[in-house]
């Protein structure tokens, strides 16, 4: 997993396929299952939900046959995150909340908090925002009692789109930009790139779109130099917003044309249907 936690998605994803190639038959089904996680996560960071759902669920299948639970835990905890990002909300749900009791029966620590930042996500998707902020902030309580650093920095980024959510935008970006300085001083290239698009964002709401047309190319520059597709996607869909509020209709379509096309690519049609919305918007301003 370290390549693709460092950011460098494409050689971990081709460094996956080696393994997988090599293991087949029943004697190496646990290198298998573990190999298909690490694949299915790893799609996930780079925007292939389909095929991070069809690597989990086989590795999930592979698991449960073998009563690893663990392992399936595990499984279910990163298909759900994959389903969230897919916008199926119920079966994502389902996963998410499989995997929590498993994890806070074994009294794990580590387990309940990636759990309770997931589930602060899928709040914050589902426009439950309460429910965001006392799940992401339990989670980042954990991921700092237990001084896990990356943790903290993804579940800050969590608790930041929650307090969005609620329209409490200096405490958003206090969470966001402390994300960055913790994703900047390790390394964390997903969660550096995922709390500068949180800030973007915090500013559009701000009523400051110029500002966050800069935050946001500055996201999309680093996203697409780490192949992170849906986060190049939600950057673009921020630029797209701010030129349409700095009078810019012509920019704004191309924008969210561009973003379309990764939100489609990756099976998310609910923000592609954002797009669309837009797009039109663009577009008969344009006209005038």
């Amino acid at each position: 997993m370290i390549e693709s936690d460092l950011g460098h998605v494409d050689e971990a994803l081709r460094l996956y396929g080696r393994v997988l190639a090599v293991s087949d038959g029943p004697e190496f089904a646990h290198i298998r299952a573990v190999t298909l996680n690490d694949l299915g996560t790893t799609c996930t960071k780079a925007g292939d939900l389909p095929g991070a759902v069809r690597y989990l669920t086989e590795a999930l299948a592979l698991n449960e046959g073998s009563d690893r639970h663990p392992s399936a835990a595990a499984n279910r905890a990163n298909l759900g995150a994959a389903l969230r990002q897919l916008e199926q909300f119920e079966p994502a749900r389902e996963h998410l909340e499989s995997a929590l009791r498993y994890y806070r029966g074994i009294a794990s620590p580590i387990g309940e908090m990636a759990l309770l930042e997931e589930l602060s996500r899928l709040h914050c998707r589902r426009g439950q925002c309460d429910a965001a902020v006392r799940d992401g902030a339990e989670a980042l309580r954990i991921a700092r009692k237990i001084n896990d650093s990356m943790s903290e920095a993804g579940c800050l980024n969590a608790l930041g789109s929650a307090l969005l959510g609620r329209r409490e935008l200096t405490n958003a970006r206090n969470r966001f930009e402390e994300a960055v300085r913790i994703s900047k001083e390790f390394g964390y290239l997903h969660s550096e790139v995922q709390g500068r698009v949180g800030l973007a964002e915090t500013a559009l709401a701000s009523g400051d779109p110029h500002a966050a047309q800069a935050v946001a190319a500055a996201a999309l520059r680093m996203a697409d130099g780490q192949s992170y597709r849906l986060l190049a996607a939600d950057a673009l869909l921020v630029r797209a917003q701010a030129a349409l509020r700095t009078g810019d209709p012509g920019a704004a379509e191309q924008f969210c044309r561009e973003a379309r096309v990764r939100y489609e690519a990756a099976g998310v049609t609910g923000r592609a249907r954002d797009c669309d919305v837009l797009i039109s918007r663009a577009t008969a301003r344009g006209s005038r």
